[in-house]
């Protein structure tokens, strides 16, 4: 897929920081619209981004496992 298309995916591997009146947990999914452009595929600023041969398409390195 292209990075934009990658940039519209959630990431399993993000998490933040979340909850209400000073309770904190770590999450890796949110309702919000906030919350969810904050999970999102950084694409190829990751770590785990496989770029394809002779494209600038690329995919996420954990779906190859």
């Amino acid at each position: 897929m292209t990075t934009e298309e990658a940039k519209k995916k959630w990431c399993p591997m993000i998490r933040i920081v979340s909850g209400p009146n000073d309770q904190r947990w770590l999450t890796n999914r949110c309702d919000s619209e906030e919350g969810r452009s904050r999970t999102t595929c950084v694409a190829d600023k990751c770590m785990w981004w496989s770029k394809c041969v002779g494209s600038n398409d690329g995919m996420c390195g954990m779906m190859r496992r």
